[in-house]
């Protein structure tokens, strides 16, 4: 799960949450699983290692993993934001 937490009295920032053990990750020290589906894909964050092979036990077997800072970025680039439009701002 990724929750939104104020990194100060204006800006939100991205915390990731394990599905496993429901603890928070640094992004050194996890990643996202999945499967991909005909119309997206099912995938879980997770911390690397025990919470990773728990919760593959407990849905199956997960072909696809990636690291948090790749899943970022490619929702920066499949989201197809533009700053410009939202009012966000400008780079």
């Amino acid at each position: 799960m990724i929750e939104l937490r104020a990194l100060d009295r204006i800006q939100f920032g991205p915390v990731f949450i394990c599905d496993h053990c429901h603890g928070e990750i640094d992004r050194e020290d996890g990643s996202y699983i999945y499967r991909e589906r005909d119309n997206g894909a099912a995938f879980y964050f997770v911390h690397k290692g025990e919470c990773d092979r728990a919760l593959q036990a407990a849905v199956g077997r997960l072909p696809r993993a990636m690291s948090l800072g790749d899943f970022l970025r490619y929702l920066g680039l499949n989201y197809r934001f533009n700053a410009e439009k939202s009012g966000g701002p400008r780079g």
